[in-house]
């Protein structure tokens, strides 16, 4: 089977771990050999604890892949089924499209990876002081028992910065003498510059992040890809010139990005 009835059949398996999708569509198992050399390199400068060895690292990838969520789905011009899945590995999380295509898998492309400890080295004083634009829940984790760490690994799995009571407390005290050390607007504004990115034919969202990074726009290109996916901006995207203004916030550039 090459390509699925229906994009409906299709549609159906978004929101479903990548094991069911292919239980559902009957898919052939996926085999331990998707990641080529560059693949295993990303992922090994991205995330931690994973295997040296190639060999082992793709059999991993390949079992993580298969319990992995499927955020969308699409057909691409030469006829392969995507999948687009998100899956923990190591001890980080990776978002990757898969490919189906004449009763084979293979790699699409990797679209990015995050490691559990830049998640939890992201800001938390917004969270503390309502500073922020989001709030960040931290759950604090006491005891190092199997039902915590199902917890912990559920928790993390939803979005949650999970943090140990002695991490919690530092946090708390900077945030604090943060919160009441006295500062000084400066009395000058720094000029808005407008910045502009053209997306042509060929051109992938690793383009656009690329110049968003380059331009200190975003501070994390992997973490701002992966919530491209994620909201479906990327499908949104069209091929034309997009304006940017220096010190925007990421929701404005997702409003630029979708308008």
């Amino acid at each position: 089977m090459n390509q699925f009835d229906t994009v409906d059949l299709l549609r159906a398996t978004v929101g479903r771990t990548l094991r069911h999708a292919m239980r559902e569509l009957g898919c052939p198992a996926l085999t331990d050999d998707l990641l080529a050399a560059a693949d295993c390199e990303f992922l090994h400068r991205q995330l931690q604890g994973l295997p040296a060895a190639p060999t082992a690292l793709s059999q991993m990838f390949a079992k993580a892949a298969k319990n992995g969520k499927v955020l969308r789905v699409g057909v691409s011009p030469e006829g392969a089924n995507l999948f687009t899945v998100r899956l923990s590995i190591g001890r980080g999380c990776a978002v990757a499209t898969l490919a189906y295509y004449r009763d084979q898998w293979s790699l699409h492309r990797l679209d990015a990876a995050e490691s559990r400890i830049r998640r939890l080295s992201r800001p938390l004083l917004g969270a503390l002081f309502g500073a922020a634009s989001a709030a960040v829940v931290a759950l604090l984790v006491i005891t190092g028992t199997s039902a915590t760490t199902d917890v912990v690994a559920e928790a993390e799995d939803q979005g949650y910065i999970v943090l140990t009571q002695a991490q919690y407390d530092e946090q708390l005290r900077t945030a604090t003498e943060t919160a009441a050390t006295p500062t000084t607007k400066p009395n000058t504004t720094k000029p808005t510059t407008n910045l502009s990115f053209t997306l042509r034919a060929g051109m992938t969202t690793s383009d656009l992040t690329a110049f968003l990074k380059e331009k200190g726009l975003i501070s994390d290109k992997a973490a701002f890809n992966q919530e491209l996916i994620e909201r479906g901006v990327d499908r949104r995207l069209q091929q034309k010139t997009y304006t940017f203004r220096s010190g925007m916030t990421e929701e404005e550039l997702y409003a630029v990005l979708t308008s």
